[in-house]
């Protein structure tokens, strides 16, 4: 029990790490999380619930799969470090 709550709570970080990572360098996901927690026009306040995050679920794909073409070799060498390291606790 004590193992999984650790994996979670592990996991959850390192999405709001990433939201974070992304929020810092691209403009466009931090217009749209603003807008979402209030800061930004009342145009905002009128769509549906559901279309915003559809919408902010969207510019988190498109500005991910930017800056992950943007910077291919450095994504390679996290994701199999990461892999790596992985293995590495596993054993």
């Amino acid at each position: 029990m004590r193992l999984t709550f650790g994996d979670l709570l592990m996991s959850v970080g390192a999405v709001a790490v990433l939201l974070l990572t992304l929020v810092a360098v691209d403009h466009r996901v931090r217009e749209e999380i603003s807008l979402r927690i209030g800061i930004g026009p009342a145009s905002a306040e009128v769509k549906d619930r559901g279309e915003q995050l559809h919408d902010l679920g969207h510019i988190l794909f498109v500005a991910a799969r930017d800056q992950t073409i943007d910077h291919a070799p450095l994504t390679m060498f996290v994701v199999v470090g990461a892999g790596l390291v992985m293995l590495m606790l596993r054993t």
